[in-house]
Parts: C-alpha cells; structure tokens; sequence
C-alpha cells in the first residue's frame, strides 16, 4: 500500500476525541464513518479503527483495519471534487461495527458509497 503513508493519520488524542465529539456520521453496515471539516488546509487525516470488544484477536482486527485501508486506497478519488487547495482540511474515522469478518468486496462496496455520500455532502457545505 505505497499510497498510505503514515503521515495522514489522526493521532493526537485530542484530535480523536474532537473528531468523535464534533464529527458527523455516515454508515453502511458494517463500516461507519465519522468525518469533521478541520482548519488546517489542505489535510485529509484518517483512522481505521475495529473494536477489540467485538474482534478479540489481534489478527482479525488488523485483517480488517487493512482491508478497510486497502479499500479506501483503491476508491480516494472519489473525494476528488474535495477540492483541498480552496477548502480547509478533513478528518476522517472509520469504524468497523460487526464482529463477523466480511470479505473484501463488501467492505470495499461498502466504503464506496459511504465517500461517494460523503463526497456530496461537502459539495453542499
């Protein structure tokens, strides 16, 4: 995954913390997602997340963090019309909801159309 570089990622705790608290929702089961317009230009901060209390090995979780990864690597040119140079940054949350490991294509049918949504609502905002 050469385009997933460790630099986009959220962090800070504080930042996280903002982001659950301020953020706005969007989920398609098994995947939701979190996202909050931030100050910074320019940015698009990401998290991958599964729950140990739902996925309880390790293995399993990361199976699935990488898939989500994967996923959203493959279809990031969907928030093309997010236009980075004219509007502030972007921080996004994923979160795996269901304990059951779905295979690939689903999550990645899945994050498509959670980024073509989300897509459209920063076109309005």
């Amino acid at each position: 995954m050469p385009d997933f570089n460790l630099e986009p990622r959220l962090k800070s705790r504080a930042e996280i913390d903002h982001l659950f608290r301020n953020g706005k929702n969007i989920i398609e089961y098994p995947v939701k997602v979190i996202f909050l317009e931030q100050r910074e230009k320019g940015n698009i901060n990401l998290l991958f997340s599964a729950s140990k209390k739902r996925i309880r090995h390790s293995v399993k979780r990361n199976l699935v963090k990488r898939r989500m990864k994967e996923a959203y690597r493959k279809n990031k040119h969907q928030l093309t019309p997010f236009d980075l140079n004219e509007r502030e940054g972007l921080s996004i949350g994923f979160i795996y909801l269901t304990s059951k490991i779905e295979p690939f294509v689903l999550i990645e049918e899945k994050i498509v159309l959670i980024l073509q949504r989300l897509s459209k609502l920063l076109k309005t905002t």
